[in-house]
């Protein structure tokens, strides 16, 4: 157990003073879901998701005993008395639901997954990360855990025996499995046996699996049958030998000789399971989209004992055709209003008019639209930045560089009277002068300060910007009347809006007013240490990144305007002002949702832990727990990310989040002011936006939600951060949360 409860230990005491209330629910949406019988219908209550669920519902009358735990107790009593074993594969939790029910004693969450479920040429492709998400859903699917779950590991999850217990490990605590299969190739005899013998003594129990290796099936020669003559035959019985003495509790055989099979089953005392080795091993496994009938081409070793695939492309052809028809979705699939309601509704509308209105709006507007798109000039003289924080006087400050008249627009608070009366002074993280940024009159402010659109508007003499920087915190543009109030008067003319959020969602709002938004994402850190101070921390030596994602509307139209003057308008200017930030256009959709991603995982990591906490950035690098807790958030959003095709790296690492808090160490992140201030923070836009995105895809976000819950009960109590030198007592966030943070912190222990 961690110190989060045991030890009184930082993390403990900055814990047990929050009184969080619990608030999740139910996450996971199921794309597809499949009736196996009559008897096996899942829920149709209102209560349960639209989408059907894993798992089947609960009978009503007397309450049946639930099946025992298949132990290995169990099976190798089943091995001395002759009873066959059970194993298939399974990669889903819709699956492993059925398989629960239909008796079936082994789960194996197979790497075969790489060639039937990701379409993959053979089982090497698939990563450590895809194989724990896998074993998750499986987990999740059953009912009553009846059968063992076993983890296949994957083609270079083993390559050393240090690798290969810890991600045996991951299996087991990440993944939710019991036990693990490692293939064990003969012409690793000596290393197989080595690092079955360390698992074994970690806890961790081992299936081997000889014979064909298909991890290994280049070395082999291809997909062949091991042990035909007498010599191979020899060394396969004294190779599960030795795997036997090195711990291993159970034998996979693939594609051995039946004789060969029955003389390894009789000369070792673990139960024996064969795939395409003849019927004399204690059990047999086979992957489950062979027997069920829905590969193309079952190999010769599987038998079909369904055509699942002719029934599905009957369900489907049933779909397409009654879609097509306009015979679906009848009335029993949909709700209709009250007759009463809907006559009121039609008389509203009719005295109203506003239906003929929006009609007319929707058919003009995107032409409209269009026409009004306008391009910024390359020496654009007049710039808006609304949102006077510290991202929004940034670049106030910066665009002052080369545009002669830059106005910012913000609220009436002490920052913006600081300006207006003594000037912007601007400093590293370090507190020194940064006289390139700050210019040769401190004492004023380039730019000017005023507080609504009206005065904006004057400031430029009645005429609009030909750029708006809109730097306001994302949840000030949740309300689309107040966007429609603050910027519409700015936007009348198509100029282009430049966005600098936090997290996903803003550009939502703003397509609103607009449909000439860029995006930028960035890991340049600003901070407003007081009233009138600019800190921007740079680190010698390091250049920050910012990339500039064009609105989908203009990206086919950029060749004509050359190269994007935007790009080099903030380019230019940074390099006037000696602040070190590249910055460029994202080269295609894939590149503008990476970039997204990237920063989202960065902000899941640090803006909750430090807002929870007090702390500065780089006080998670210092503390175990806070670092563990930051990178169990990360990893939860590089997961999500993941499975929804974003390019993220092949596997998670820390450092997707460690060397942003690193460089802005002593930030004080937006969420953190946010809390000591009182304000509305950004968190539903970012981890939020990691839980929503999860349970679309089916990945579990536990530490997110929970942070989630956490920052949003100090909103509503208004309460500072965590007081970390109190115990954690009266920490009032549920069990199942409780739970979560509990693991996120252990890892470090």
């Amino acid at each position: 157990m961690s110190s989060l409860y045991l030890k009184g230990g930082p993390l403990t005491s900055a814990l047990l003073r929050r009184s969080f209330m619990a608030s999740s629910t139910a996450a996971g949406s199921h794309i597809l879901s499949v009736a196996r019988s009559s008897k096996r219908m899942f829920s149709s209550s209102s209560a349960s998701s639209p989408y059907g669920s894993a798992k089947p519902t609960k009978t009503s009358g007397k309450k049946s005993k639930a099946p025992k735990k298949v132990t290995l107790t169990q099976l190798n009593k089943f091995r001395r008395q002759g009873h066959k074993i059970t194993m298939m594969t399974c990669y889903d939790a819709m699956t492993a639901g059925i398989a629960e029910e239909c008796g079936v004693e082994l789960l194996l969450v197979g790497d075969s997954v790489s060639n039937v479920v990701h379409g993959h040429d053979s089982t090497v492709p698939i990563s450590m990360d895809a194989m724990i998400l896998h074993t998750q859903a499986v987990r999740r699917g059953l009912a009553h855990h009846r059968p063992m779950v076993i983890g296949d590991m994957p083609f270079g999850s083993f390559l050393t025996i240090e690798d290969g217990v810890k991600n045996g490990a991951r299996f087991i605590k990440e993944g939710g499995a019991d036990i693990v299969k490692l293939e064990s190739p003969a012409s690793s005899q000596e290393f197989s046996t080595e690092l079955i013998r360390r698992m074994t003594a970690a806890g961790i129990g081992v299936v081997g699996h000889i014979g064909l290796t298909p991890q290994s099936h280049v070395q082999m020669g291809g997909y062949r049958i091991q042990g035909k003559a007498a010599s191979a035959a020899c060394h396969l019985i004294d190779f599960a030998k030795e795997l036997e003495a090195a711990g291993c509790i159970m034998l996979v055989m693939e594609c051995v000789p039946g004789e060969v099979a029955r003389l390894v089953t009789e000369a070792i005392s673990i139960p024996t399971i064969g795939i395409g080795s003849g019927p004399d091993t204690s059990g047999q496994v086979l992957v489950v989209h062979d027997l069920l009938g829905l590969t193309p081409r079952a190999p010769k070793l599987a038998k079909q004992f369904v055509n699942a695939r002719a029934l599905m492309n009957i369900g489907v052809s049933k779909y397409v055709d009654e879609v097509k028809s306009g015979q679906f979705p009848g009335p029993e699939t949909y709700t209709r209003m009250k007759p009463i309601e809907y006559d009121m509704l039609l008389g509203e509308l009719n005295t109203t008019g506003p239906a003929a209105a929006v009609e007319g709006e929707s058919e003009s507007r995107p032409a409209a639209e269009e026409s009004s798109r306008m391009m910024m000039s390359s020496n654009p003289t007049r710039v808006a930045v609304v949102g006077g924080g510290a991202m929004g006087t940034f670049f106030a400050q910066a665009l002052s560089k080369k545009v002669p008249d830059v106005v910012l627009m913000t609220g009436p608070h002490s920052h913006a009277s600081a300006m207006n009366s003594a000037g912007l002074d601007c400093i590293d993280g370090q507190g020194r002068a940064l006289p390139a940024l700050e210019g040769p009159h401190p004492a004023t402010t380039p730019f000017r300060v005023v507080h609504n659109a009206d005065e904006c508007l004057d400031a430029f003499g009645g005429t609009t910007p030909e750029l708006v920087v809109v730097a306001s915190k994302a949840w000030q543009l949740e309300d689309p009347a107040v966007v429609k109030k603050q910027l519409s008067g700015l936007l009348v003319d198509g100029a282009p809006v430049l966005s600098i959020q936090n997290g996903i969602g803003a550009l939502d709002a703003l397509s609103i007013v607009s449909n000439n938004v860029f995006q930028a994402v960035t890991n340049v850190g600003c901070n407003l240490p007081r009233p009138g101070v600019l800190e921007v921390n740079i680190v010698p030596g390091t250049e920050a990144w910012m990339k500039l994602i064009p609105p989908k509307t203009a990206a086919a139209s950029t060749s004509q305007y050359g190269e994007d003057p935007l790009a080099r308008l903030l380019t230019t200017c940074f390099k006037d002002a000696q602040i070190p930030c590249q910055v460029s256009d994202a080269v295609d959709d894939d590149e503008a949702q990476q970039m997204v991603w990237d920063k989202l995982i960065v902000n899941s990591a640090i803006n909750p832990v430090t807002a929870v906490f007090g702390v500065l950035n780089g006080d998670i690098l210092d503390s175990p727990q806070l670092y563990s807790l930051a990178s169990a958030a990360a990893h939860e959003a590089y997961n999500v990310a993941r499975v929804m095709g974003v390019k993220v790296p092949s596997e998670y690492s820390d450092e997707l989040w460690v060397e942003t808090a690193r460089c802005t160490s002593s930030n004080v992140s937006s969420m953190l002011r946010d809390v000591r201030l009182g304000r509305p923070t950004e968190i539903s836009f970012i981890n939020g936006q990691v839980v929503r995105f999860g349970s679309q895809v089916g990945v579990p976000t536990p530490v997110n939600r929970a942070l989630v819950t956490m920052v949003a009960n100090m909103q509503q109590s208004g309460d500072a951060a965590v007081d970390t030198t109190l115990t954690t007592s009266s920490l009032r966030v549920s069990s199942e949360e409780k739970k979560h943070l509990h693991e996120a912190t252990s890892t470090s222990q």
